[in-house]
């Protein structure tokens, strides 16, 4: 019988991957399909006979090379084998545990997982910065640092086998506002005062000035030598 053709696996293939193939010309009775990792012998590859032209393989191990031939069959004559080669992505990462944060630093932490990769791969993004590490296979935490305070990050973290990556997990993470810095007394009388402190260094929503007991009205002045400063007056 004639060898059939044009073999072709589905896209990014984890723990399965689905085969089709294109029949040869004239009568076929099955195909005879042989698979297994690439680093293990032939003889001991699976076999399996099916009359379609399409087949799935299931339980692959993730981040592994494997090779696949097919041959048709009529009777007892076998066709020439159509091979061919595919790799399973890395194991997806599930989910991402937040261990500690600060208001400089986090650290994160994730489970390990079955199969094949090199290392994983850390990204800390926000609007104005983008932070990439790389993290040995080995551990499973990562400890970002250098951050500012009080601001938002999306952290992501997969595994990385080559070019190519499992599927990630994400986390979103605020950093902790730091004190207020600074602060000292610029002007006293019987009814009033003022006070200025150290602009923020991080991201700030908004200050919050207490006094008791709670009476008077707070203007903030604007000042642009890197200081807060507020007036508090109608005591």
């Amino acid at each position: 019988p004639g060898m059939p053709s044009q073999v072709v696996t589905s896209e990014q293939p984890v723990t399965s991957v689905f085969l089709t193939w294109r029949p040869p010309a004239g009568q076929v009775d099955k195909y005879k399909l042989g698979f297994g990792l690439l680093s293990v012998a032939r003889k001991s590859w699976t076999e399996v006979f099916v009359k379609s032209t399409s087949y799935e393989i299931g339980e692959l191990i993730p981040g592994s090379d494997y090779a696949v031939s097919i041959q048709s069959m009529l009777g007892s004559d076998c066709s020439h084998a159509a091979n061919r080669e595919f790799s399973t992505l890395p194991a997806g990462l599930c989910s991402l545990r937040l261990d500690k944060v600060d208001s400089s630093s986090f650290s994160v932490s994730w489970n390990g997982a079955l199969g094949g990769y090199d290392f994983h791969r850390v990204t800390v993004a926000n609007t104005s910065v983008t932070k990439t590490l790389t993290i040995p296979k080995e551990e499973l935490v990562a400890v970002v640092t250098d951050l500012l305070d009080g601001c938002s990050y999306n952290v992501s973290v997969e595994r990385v086998r080559g070019v190519r990556a499992g599927s990630a997990s994400f986390l979103t993470i605020t950093t902790e506002p730091k004190h207020v810095r600074g602060v000292r007394l610029v002007f006293v009388s019987a009814r009033a005062f003022s006070l200025r402190w150290l602009q923020a260094e991080g991201c700030v929503d908004r200050y919050q000035v207490s006094l008791l007991p709670n009476q008077g009205t707070v203007t903030f002045h604007p000042v642009n030598d890197g200081y807060i400063q507020i007036y508090w007056g109608g005591l």
